[in-house]
């Protein structure tokens, strides 16, 4: 029900030349967005420190059985990336992948969830190559049915 901004206190990142701790502040969170994502420095997240705050465990644990159900029925299982393109202004990726037909068309072994378009599930055999070509393909239907580009909410890392 909330954003990690409003949680993290510090963490903990290695770096090419060592370990090093930084507070919240220097993570610079946006929507989607972190100092550490799409850095040209090479990062790796080892730990975190977060501040929850207090409350009655009963009703909490409540709160995140009822967000467990919610993500259930409404996000796919399965091995997938996640939530693959950032909602543009006043919209949803999801919505415009499933207005652009393309439910369920698959690239190699990666496939655009049948249940919540902005996710693609991997079968055994499929490659990050097979993800990036579904992306592609995705982001250049719906730029020619809407004239929105979608941007990766993932990143690709390395030579592609």
């Amino acid at each position: 029900g909330g954003e990690m901004a409003r949680v993290v206190r510090s963490v903990t990142v290695l770096e090419p030349d060592g370990e090093s701790e930084w507070p919240a502040s220097r993570m610079e969170y946006g929507y989607r967005r972190s100092a550490l994502k799409g850095s040209r420095r090479p990062y790796v997240l080892l730990s975190l420190t977060l501040w929850l705050g207090s409350g009655n465990p009963g009703e909490l644990a409540g709160r995140a059985d009822e967000f467990i159900r919610r993500r259930k029925a409404t996000q796919p299982g399965g091995p997938s990336l996640g939530s693959v393109f950032k909602n543009p202004p006043g919209d949803y990726a999801g919505r415009l992948i499933e207005a652009a037909g393309l439910k369920g068309y698959s690239v190699g072994g990666v496939r655009v969830s049948r249940l919540h378009a902005n996710f693609f599930i991997s079968s055994d055999g499929a490659t990050a190559s097979d993800y990036a070509a579904l992306m592609e393909l995705v982001r250049e239907r719906v730029f020619a049915e809407f004239g929105i580009r979608l941007e990766p909410e993932i990143e690709l890392v390395g030579e592609w």
